[in-house]
Protein backbone atom coordinates (compact mmCIF):
# COMPACT_ATOMS: atom_id res chain seq x y z
CA UNK A 1 0.00 0.00 0.00
CA UNK A 2 1.45 3.17 -0.93
CA UNK A 3 2.72 5.87 1.82
CA UNK A 4 1.58 3.09 4.36
CA UNK A 5 2.92 4.34 7.78
CA UNK A 6 3.14 1.62 10.70
CA UNK A 7 3.18 4.71 12.82
CA UNK A 8 0.03 6.05 11.91
CA UNK A 9 -3.62 4.61 12.27
CA UNK A 10 -5.84 3.89 9.94
CA UNK A 11 -9.68 3.27 8.92
CA UNK A 12 -11.22 1.70 5.75
CA UNK A 13 -15.07 1.38 5.33
CA UNK A 14 -15.22 -2.02 3.21
CA UNK A 15 -18.69 -2.67 3.45
CA UNK A 16 -21.77 -0.32 3.66
CA UNK A 17 -25.39 -1.03 4.06
CA UNK A 18 -28.85 1.47 3.94
CA UNK A 19 -30.65 -0.58 6.36
CA UNK A 20 -27.74 -0.66 8.45
CA UNK A 21 -25.68 -3.62 9.91
CA UNK A 22 -27.64 -5.88 12.00
CA UNK A 23 -26.15 -8.71 14.62
CA UNK A 24 -22.56 -7.76 13.44
CA UNK A 25 -20.21 -10.32 15.56
CA UNK A 26 -16.24 -9.90 15.44
CA UNK A 27 -15.82 -13.58 16.01
CA UNK A 28 -17.78 -14.31 12.97
CA UNK A 29 -14.70 -12.66 10.60
CA UNK A 30 -11.42 -13.26 10.54
CA UNK A 31 -8.80 -10.84 8.99
CA UNK A 32 -6.18 -12.56 6.96
CA UNK A 33 -3.01 -9.88 6.71
CA UNK A 34 -0.59 -12.68 5.22
CA UNK A 35 -0.67 -10.72 2.07
CA UNK A 36 -0.32 -7.27 3.42
CA UNK A 37 3.33 -6.66 2.17
CA UNK A 38 3.69 -3.23 4.40
CA UNK A 39 5.64 -3.40 7.64
CA UNK A 40 3.16 -3.29 10.10
CA UNK A 41 4.70 -4.75 12.99
CA UNK A 42 3.40 -3.95 16.29
CA UNK A 43 0.43 -2.64 14.73
CA UNK A 44 -2.89 -4.19 14.99
CA UNK A 45 -5.95 -5.05 12.79
CA UNK A 46 -9.45 -4.47 13.97
CA UNK A 47 -13.08 -4.88 11.85
CA UNK A 48 -16.22 -2.90 13.72
CA UNK A 49 -19.51 -2.00 12.53
CA UNK A 50 -20.40 1.74 13.22
CA UNK A 51 -24.00 0.69 12.64
CA UNK A 52 -25.01 1.55 8.69
CA UNK A 53 -20.98 0.05 7.75
CA UNK A 54 -18.33 -2.62 8.12
CA UNK A 55 -14.60 -0.53 8.94
CA UNK A 56 -11.34 -2.44 9.20
CA UNK A 57 -8.99 0.02 11.67
CA UNK A 58 -5.48 -0.11 11.74
CA UNK A 59 -4.01 0.81 15.23
CA UNK A 60 -0.87 2.05 14.86
CA UNK A 61 2.56 0.60 16.15
CA UNK A 62 3.31 3.64 18.02
CA UNK A 63 6.66 4.14 20.57
CA UNK A 64 7.36 6.86 22.59
CA UNK A 65 10.10 8.69 21.88
CA UNK A 66 13.24 8.42 23.80
CA UNK A 67 15.19 11.70 25.18
CA UNK A 68 18.56 10.31 25.37
CA UNK A 69 20.33 13.29 26.62
CA UNK A 70 20.32 16.84 26.99
CA UNK A 71 22.12 19.93 28.14
CA UNK A 72 24.38 21.80 29.49
CA UNK A 73 22.96 25.14 29.02
CA UNK A 74 25.37 27.61 27.63
CA UNK A 75 24.65 31.45 26.29
CA UNK A 76 21.10 30.89 25.63
CA UNK A 77 21.27 27.73 24.21
CA UNK A 78 20.07 24.18 25.21
CA UNK A 79 20.43 21.14 23.40
CA UNK A 80 18.25 18.06 23.32
CA UNK A 81 18.76 14.73 21.86
CA UNK A 82 16.17 12.34 21.39
CA UNK A 83 15.16 9.57 19.40
CA UNK A 84 12.14 7.10 18.26
CA UNK A 85 11.66 4.58 15.44
CA UNK A 86 12.61 5.56 11.70
CA UNK A 87 10.05 6.92 10.18
CA UNK A 88 8.03 7.88 13.64
CA UNK A 89 7.28 11.31 13.22
CA UNK A 90 7.83 13.83 16.59
CA UNK A 91 7.26 17.23 18.23
CA UNK A 92 9.21 19.23 20.51
CA UNK A 93 7.00 21.33 23.21
CA UNK A 94 8.41 23.37 25.44
CA UNK A 95 6.86 25.32 28.40
CA UNK A 96 7.50 27.31 31.60
CA UNK A 97 4.59 25.75 33.46
CA UNK A 98 4.75 21.63 33.31
CA UNK A 99 1.28 21.44 34.96
CA UNK A 100 -0.35 23.03 31.94
CA UNK A 101 -2.19 21.10 29.19
CA UNK A 102 -0.25 19.71 26.07
CA UNK A 103 -2.63 22.54 24.00
CA UNK A 104 -1.08 25.14 25.94
CA UNK A 105 2.81 24.19 25.34
CA UNK A 106 4.68 25.86 22.48
CA UNK A 107 5.80 23.99 19.49
CA UNK A 108 9.57 24.12 18.96
CA UNK A 109 10.07 22.08 16.04
CA UNK A 110 8.81 18.60 14.45
CA UNK A 111 10.66 15.94 12.34
CA UNK A 112 10.57 12.34 11.25
CA UNK A 113 13.16 10.09 13.38
CA UNK A 114 15.86 8.88 11.32
CA UNK A 115 18.55 6.14 11.83
CA UNK A 116 20.45 8.27 14.03
CA UNK A 117 19.28 10.14 17.32
CA UNK A 118 17.53 13.95 15.89
CA UNK A 119 19.61 16.72 17.96
CA UNK A 120 17.51 19.83 18.62
CA UNK A 121 19.05 23.09 20.24
CA UNK A 122 16.89 25.92 22.02
CA UNK A 123 18.87 28.90 20.81
CA UNK A 124 16.70 30.77 22.84
CA UNK A 125 16.81 29.17 26.26
CA UNK A 126 16.96 30.95 29.32
CA UNK A 127 18.88 29.99 32.35
CA UNK A 128 15.64 30.20 33.58
CA UNK A 129 12.70 27.55 34.27
CA UNK A 130 11.97 25.70 30.96
CA UNK A 131 10.17 22.24 30.50
CA UNK A 132 10.30 19.99 27.62
CA UNK A 133 8.06 17.49 26.00
CA UNK A 134 9.05 15.07 23.78
CA UNK A 135 5.43 13.61 21.84
CA UNK A 136 4.84 11.40 18.65
CA UNK A 137 2.87 11.90 16.49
Amino acid sequence: MPNFNKFASYSWTIATSSGGVQNFATNEFILDTSSFSNDFSGGTFSLTSDGSSLVIHYTSALVSPTLNSYGPWSGGSFPLVLSGPSGQTYKVLTNTNVALPLASWTLLTSGTFEADPAVYTDSAATNGTQFYRIVSP
